[in-house]
């Protein structure tokens, strides 16, 4: 089946002679130049700065080399190199080198030479195959020394069946009447009715996947010595995913209702297929309504539903969000029932004030269901600026034009985001954020004015493919105030790589905030901080991973070194360490200015690759001074923690040995004791002395949010709607009371300690402390503003920070003019949990401000580890683990959606996106793998990038591959692995992926029947159901069927108002394939513009692309449209006509992803 894709055909259209490049004469090749510069002419410009890149292929259209024509530095080409298997496949995938440009001539490249190039015997990755007709994959080798083919240490993958009493046999019966799934333990699968694929990694771990016969996964199992840690997916008789049940602890029963409640995931559906109720464990019902497009427009937990209310979404007439809030209801099926019998499913906009509410003016109706409105959260505004707007939209930014929203010029703001309003959660009132757009629709400003009635307005000026050069932020924390002006400026190299980043502050002198190098393959090298008071240096492995940052055996004039060990090991006092291959960090050591010695960690994982140890050496003489050590139940649930330190000394001061204590059935905690005294850290020690876990320190609501940690003295903690705390109260004199937008931002945090009350504002990012601007954050640290305005200029210091591969904030430091030298104001050192070491590092002193204005004298501070100690002459900079907040007044962490409690490695709450890592309980930090994993606000745990990609059952593991450069012809090897590492193709989180994909349905197809003379189209609502010939909302326009009377053409028609790059499509003949690509194709086959699928169709739908051509869609939204055109669109278009087009990599990953995420699988693949 021949299938094309189409776009920017026209960059094939221009006549090769007009370029400068050669091509090897004989050879089959792509060319391509993306502009940097505005071109106005059809002649190509050889001046102007451009991207470019020629692919040669080999008779079967298969790619033999990718070269980026000085792609990096000039004169300097960047080559890829592919060999193939005698089945076609790709049997080895070389890393690129960087060669002498031959202007866009084949390289002439050998094995050896690139080996070479990286100094490595094997620069390649390298698959096996089974040889059998499914040509399935036995076994994977990585580029490298130590991970090549011949070697111990690479993955491996075995395909077989089940055994006899192997697999419990689970199944959820519904009930056609309630539409309740029921639980129930039907022994074991019998031998051989299951799919069984075992993987090995590169260091020996085994993980085991059970799949049925219609391809649903049942078990997902990792090998942990003799026992089974097994997560079971549970689907009923029309095989919808009912329950999910992660690894059960000795004598859990999942059939107890407390497991069912604590432990297990629940799902129900109504008569079409949609959830309706979710249970995630430790959590309440959360319920869904929807109204007749099968959007959902009401949701509620068992905490809100108990009050009577729920959170509503109201859409406009084009399936966009036009307002948000809560209102009242009763049950499901009452509010579901309410939503079925309402006609009207959308709000329009008014010219006039619509309907107010929490005092402010709408101008929406208030028609579609709900209506029982009680409060307004958020409310966006499209196509044109709102009613009442309180200030002039600017008729230039940088001299670029802005758009405006009169319909008669070319350019509108018709289909954009104008304006979004959000309201103070806990207080009436309000964000208004208003945009700018230049005459290319792109983002070129804001307006937004603060709940303080001050504002910060943000201007862009864009370079020609959209990077910003300057930018300027205005800012007022109140409307009478002075206004503050932070101005950015940035250079690009000629290949559009930022190379200079300067920042300045009001009149202040403007700083290099940072000059970056670039290696020949495009990585940082080195990086000149603030006016080059540092330089920077990194290395990387053959994989890419990172090595070092500056050289902790030759520190020189750095103030911090770190360097990383994966699969080699260095030796340490403590020489615990063992080489790593599948990319956890076997060691870490650092060094500051501060300290004689190098000091380091050996880190020890189990099989679910979790910390288990991490053993601290300094030197080659002490060992052990500042260890961790955790043990795990099934589940994650941290069981027991010691913990060294206080004192650098050999073998350590025992500082804590924890017990954990859980709720039966339950990951929630209980109680945590420590059978050591009061010593060391404040808020790192447990001292109620309760023995045996027989009396409770934490307690929980309803949604399995912490309400007291009496470990801490906290004896109640309030949430609001969004489970974001809102009071932490210790006794009548003590308490901090937090405040949020309706989008869960920090908007402020009051502390009251006794008579003492301190009110911290957070203002798009600057921070205010009791109404006195404290700093103002930037690319390398902050801008710390010390004293009170002189001469009415408030006076500025520039604060840099050193970030470790975790982002944890290292070393602190700032040029002292009264002393005329480079200081360190701070270095921190943390456990691998997030504890921070104390007894044997600190300085606190504050450096004479920019601009000589008084001389400040330095003092050596007191003890380094106290959280409270003053540096860089304020208490106010608190971000450190992970860059994330500290709140001094308790010792946790805030990331954003949840709170981190770094004293017993646990968050405060359950993740929001739980579903997406099964196998761990909700409250685990960074799937108890900090050294390898951050959480950039406590939903999502996310790689470092340097080697471990978690491999749960999560298509973020997928979108990171391609969002971060990832090529799709390594895709086949990815999913491979990401599957046989607990992923689930057809069920699970990722059938809720359409959800973010389009809140109606995505299209499929568009199909015209020459037979009938109609057109019509499929809609996929993400549950496996279609329709035919409806109205579909889709990304801001309507389309709908029409009859022509011819049966050569067609027309797609759109509401009037609408404007989308679709209308290009406008025109089309012979089935539906415009004409020129129908030459091509002699009218078959289907094309992919942006979004939505067009196909032909003849007289009937064909499958294979039905279950094909969306997969093109998803490429297209993980890679961006540059990467598209260049990857996927071209190539596709040019092997159009060979017989194994659907082989070609860009062709197969686009079936591949559309089998990910629905579990309809193309008939091809």
């Amino acid at each position: 089946m021949k299938k094309v894709l189409f776009y920017l055909l026209c960059i094939l259209c221009i006549n090769e002679q007009a370029f400068s490049q050669n091509f090897t004469s004989g050879e089959s090749y792509t060319y391509t130049k993306v502009y940097l510069d505005s071109v106005k002419s059809t002649i190509p410009n050889q001046n102007a700065q451009s991207i470019q890149t020629v692919q040669y292929k080999d008779g079967l259209g298969r790619i033999k080399q990718d070269i980026a024509i000085n792609a990096i530095k000039p004169g300097q080409d960047i080559v890829t190199s592919y060999f193939y298997g005698i089945n076609g496949e790709v049997a080895k995938q070389y890393l690129p080198i960087a060669k002498g440009s031959q202007d866009g001539l084949l390289h002439n490249i050998s094995e050896g030479e690139i080996n070479a190039y990286y100094n490595t015997s094997n620069a390649f990755s390298e698959v096996k195959y089974d040889g059998s007709p499914f040509n399935r994959i036995t076994e994977q080798a990585s580029v490298g020394d130590g991970w090549g083919m011949n070697g111990n240490h690479t993955s491996s993958i075995k395909y077989s069946f089940n055994q006899a009493g192997s697999v419990k046999k689970y199944v959820a019966l519904l009930n056609g009447r309630t539409l309740v799934n029921t639980l129930y333990d039907y022994g074991f699968y019998d031998a051989n009715t299951l799919y069984k694929v075992t993987t090995k990694d590169e260091d020996g771990n085994i993980a085991e996947l059970y799949k049925n016969g219609s391809g649903k996964t049942i078990l997902s199992r990792i090998k942990k010595g003799a026992e089974n840690i097994d997560t079971y997916y549970v689907y009923n008789q029309v095989e919808q995913l009912t329950h999910i049940i992660p690894p059960l602890n000795a004598g859990e029963n999942p059939l107890s209702e407390s497991a069912k409640n604590e432990i297990l995931y629940h799902y129900n559906y109504d008569a079409i297929g949609r959830l309706t109720e979710k249970k995630v464990p430790g959590r309440g019902t959360e319920y869904y309504v929807y109204d007749r497009e099968n959007r959902v427009v009401m949701s509620t937990d068992s905490r809100l539903l108990a009050q009577g209310k729920w959170t509503f979404i109201k859409y406009d007439r084009f399936g966009r969000i036009a307002y948000t809030g809560m209102c009242t209801g009763a049950n499901r099926k009452t509010e579901q029932q309410n939503a079925d019998n309402s006609s009207v499913l959308y709000e329009l906009k008014t010219s006039a004030i619509g309907f107010q509410n929490s005092s402010m003016d709408v101008y929406y109706t208030k028609n579609a269901y709900p209506i029982a409105i009680t409060d307004i959260f958020s409310i966006n505004y499209y196509d044109a600026y709102p009613q009442g707007m309180p200030i002039a939209k600017p008729a230039n930014i940088y001299s670029q034009p802005t758009l405006s929203s009169d319909v008669i010029q070319n350019h509108s703001t018709k289909s954009l985001l104008t304006a979004t309003y959000v309201k103070n959660v806990e207080a009436a009132e309000w964000e208004k954020n208003y945009f700018w757009y230049d005459t290319k629709e792109r983002l070129i400003g804001n307006h937004k004015t603060t709940h303080q009635a001050g504002y910060s307005k943000t201007e862009m000026k864009l370079d020609f493919p959209g990077n910003i050069t300057e930018s300027k932020v205005y800012h007022k924390r109140l409307q009478n105030d002075n206004e503050l002006v932070i101005k950015q400026r940035y250079v690009y190299s000629t290949q559009n790589l930022l190379v200079k980043h300067y920042h300045k502050v009001d009149n202040q002198a403007e700083v290099l905030l940072n000059e970056t190098s670039y290696d020949d393959l495009g990585r940082i090298v080195n990086k000149k901080v603030g006016n080059n008071l540092q330089s920077v240096d990194y290395t990387y492995n053959v994989k890419g991973w990172l090595t070092s940052i500056n050289n902790p055996d030759n520190l020189g004039d750095d103030l911090f070194a770190l360097k990383i060990n994966y699969n080699q090991t260095t030796p340490t006092a403590a020489n615990t360490a063992k080489a790593r291959y599948n990319g956890n960090i076997s060691q870490v050591f650092w060094k500051t200015a501060n300290s004689k010695e190098v000091r380091s960690y050996d880190y020890i994982y189990d099989e679910l690759n979790r910390l288990t140890a991490a053993n601290y050496s300094r030197g080659t003489a002490i060992k052990f001074a500042y260890d961790e050590r955790i043990s795990y139940d099934n589940r994650g649930n941290i069981t027991t923690l010691t913990r060294n330190g206080q004192s650098e000394r050999n073998n350590g001061l025992l500082l804590d040995e924890l017990t954990y204590y859980y709720q039966q059935n339950s990951n929630k905690l209980n109680n945590v004791d420590d059978s050591r005294p009061q010593i060391g850290f404040t808020n790192l020690n447990t001292t109620t002395g309760i023995s045996s876990g027989k009396e409770n320190d934490y307690f929980y609501d309803e949604n399995g949010n912490m309400t007291q940690d009496l470990n801490q003295g906290i004896t109640e903690i309030k949430y609001n709607y969004l489970n974001l705390p809102t009071e932490v109260i210790w006794n009548s004199t003590k308490k901090i009371t937090y405040s949020y937008n309706a989008a869960g931002v920090k908007l402020k945090k009051v502390s009251v300690d006794g008579s003492k009350t301190t009110t911290v504002e957070y203002l798009d990012g600057f921070q205010y402390q009791n109404t006195k601007l404290q700093f103002i954050p930037t690319a390398e640290g902050y801008v710390n503003v010390m004293g009170n305005i002189v001469n009415q200029q408030r006076i500025y210091n520039y604060v840099y920070n050193y970030k470790d591969h975790l982002g944890n904030v290292r070393v602190s430091y700032a040029w002292d003019d009264k002393e005329s030298k480079l200081k360190i104001l701070e270095d921190n050192h943390f456990y691998p949990f997030g504890g921070k070491h104390r007894g044997y590092s600190g300085l606190n002193y504050t450096p004479s401000p920019i601009g000589e204005i008084g001389g400040v004298t330095i003092n050596p501070g007191g003890d380094f580890g106290d959280v409270s100690s003053k540096y860089s002459g304020k208490d106010n900079y608190h971000y450190k683990y992970n860059s994330k907040e500290l709140q001094i007044e308790s010792g946790f962490y805030d990331y954003g959606w949840r709170q981190y409690m770094p004293d017993i490695g646990r968050w405060n709450g359950i993740d929001q996106l739980a579903e997406s890592y099964h196998n761990i309980n909700p409250y685990a930090y960074v799937a108890n793998n900090p050294i390898s994993f951050t959480d950039p606000d406590g939903r999502k745990i996310t790689p470092t990038g340097d080697g471990y990609s978690f491999s749960g059952a999560d298509l973020d593991v997928l979108i990171a591959f391609i969002t971060g450069g990832g090529n799709v012809r390594n895709l086949s090897q990815q999913l491979s692995s990401y599957e046989s590492n607990g992923g689930d193709f057809g069920s699970g989180p990722l059938s809720n992926f359409w959800g973010g994909f389009d809140s109606g349905g995505a299209i499929m197809g568009i199909g015209y029947n020459s037979n009938t003379g109609y057109v019509s189209w499929m809609v996929h609502d993400g549950n496996g159901s279609y329709s035919e010939n409806g109205t579909v909302f889709l990304e801001g326009f309507t389309i709908h069927a029409k009859k022509e009377t011819t049966t050569d053409a067609f027309k797609i028609t759109f509401e009037e108002e609408e404007k989308s790059p679709l209308l290009k499509f406008v025109g089309m003949r012979k089935g539906i394939i415009p004409e020129f690509e129908s030459r091509l194709m002699e009218g078959k086959g289907a094309i992919t513009p942006a979004f939505f699928i067009i196909y032909g169709t003849g007289s009937s739908k064909d499958p294979r692309y039905a279950n094909h051509e969306p997969g093109h869609a998803i490429q297209f939204l993980l890679m961006g449209p540059s990467r598209y055109y260049t990857e996927i669109a071209i190539p596709s278009l040019l092997t159009a006509h060979l017989d194994n087009a659907m082989d070609m990599p860009w062709e197969k990953s686009a079936s591949i992803f559309w089998y990910i995420l629905t579990g309809e699988k193309d008939p091809d693949l």
